[in-house]
């Protein structure tokens, strides 16, 4: 991750990232290659400002269920890959090749997109843009990210730091960190060197903590009183409303239509969600705030009725629910028909 101003972070152009997963008890659990493109984005090939006569670009905003750096396969690239592959779209649009763009940044929110699509995907002149969310975008405030490295007796690593605000680093007590930690596979090979640079890490965000407010918390929790802490001191990149995100969240979607005449709206649903059949309730809720913008729940165009066992096969589980390699070709399968029932209709 890298601080950016207009999108609040970005990708480092051409990185190789091996991603390790491990549990709670340290144990390793599975490792990903991940791949960023010249341009920053989570995709295996490159990307150019300037569109080639005959093609038809796709510009693809979402959270980490578009981004998945967690994967090897994004669904933007399995979905262009399958509209490259349908002649009937070649025909509903006259253009001969289908670039998806990948616009994905994990962990945000409408509020981030809006200025993603302002600010960089609109350079790329898209031909049509794709906004897929879960229901926890909509309550995501703005966020800035970026990676701190760290130099210590254990060794050199990275900590990606996440705040509201700047500056992104150590010295903003309303950042928080440790959620991601970068270094070199030698010491992700030793278990007890990683344990030792999660330690030094939880000591640094233990140092950090406003000790004043968190000890008059305590006392206020035992004696049944109001907290004193401020809520803009509590480290937090998510609205503290559900109305006021709702507002905030639509308002940004409705920015991102107004700015663009073909918008494709498409809510995607978590394993649960899949499971259940049933979306969670924010969905109609977000419905309500926006009643001229269609909303289309892929919970109706996933395959739902492959069964329990199949759905599971499209995350990341035990350890993880985001969309694994395989559920990100089925979403974009789902996604290319959509895309398609949209063009007959425009």
């Amino acid at each position: 991750y890298q601080f950016d101003a207009v999108a609040g972070y970005s990708y480092v152009p051409n990185a190789k990232v091996k991603f390790a997963f491990y549990s709670s008890d340290n144990k390793f659990l599975r490792e990903t290659t991940t791949v960023v493109n010249n341009m920053g984005h989570l995709a295996p090939r490159d990307y150019q400002y300037e569109k080639p006569p005959g093609e038809y670009r796709i510009a693809c905003l979402g959270d980490s269920f578009t981004a998945t750096p967690q994967n090897e396969t994004q669904w933007p690239t399995a979905l262009e890959e399958l509209c490259n592959a349908d002649g009937e779209l070649k025909q509903l649009t006259g253009r001969s090749a289908f670039r998806a763009l990948n616009f994905g940044l994990d962990g945000t929110g409408f509020v981030q997109w809006a200025r993603v699509h302002e600010g960089k995907a609109k350079r790329y002149d898209p031909d049509l843009v794709i906004v897929s969310f879960i229901g926890n975008d909509i309550l995501r405030d703005f966020m800035y990210r970026a990676t701190i490295p760290i130099r210590s007796e254990i060794g050199e690593y990275s900590v990606m730091v996440a705040s509201g605000g700047t500056p992104v680093d150590f010295t903003n007590r309303d950042a928080r960190y440790g959620i991601s930690i970068s270094t070199d596979p030698q010491t992700l090979a030793d278990p007890d060197r990683a344990a030792q640079i999660k330690r030094e890490i939880y000591r640094r965000r233990v140092e950090a903590l406003p000790w004043k407010g968190v000890r008059l918390d305590i006392v206020s929790k035992l004696l049944g009183l109001p907290s004193p802490i401020e809520p803009e001191s509590i480290p937090n990149t998510m609205f503290a409303d559900e109305e006021v995100a709702l507002a905030a969240s639509a308002a940004a979607l409705r920015e991102i239509v107004e700015a663009h005449p073909r918008v494709l709206v498409l809510f995607h649903p978590t394993i649960q969600e899949c499971k259940t059949g049933q979306a969670s309730p924010i969905l109609e809720a977000f419905r309500a705030e926006l009643k001229d913008i269609e909303i289309i729940s892929m919970l109706d165009h996933l395959p739902l009725e492959s069964g329990e066992e199949a759905i599971n096969r499209w995350y990341n589980l035990p350890h993880d629910e985001h969309p694994s390699d395989y559920g990100c070709e089925i979403y974009a399968r789902a996604v290319r028909d959509q895309v398609a029932e949209f063009l007959k209709r425009r």
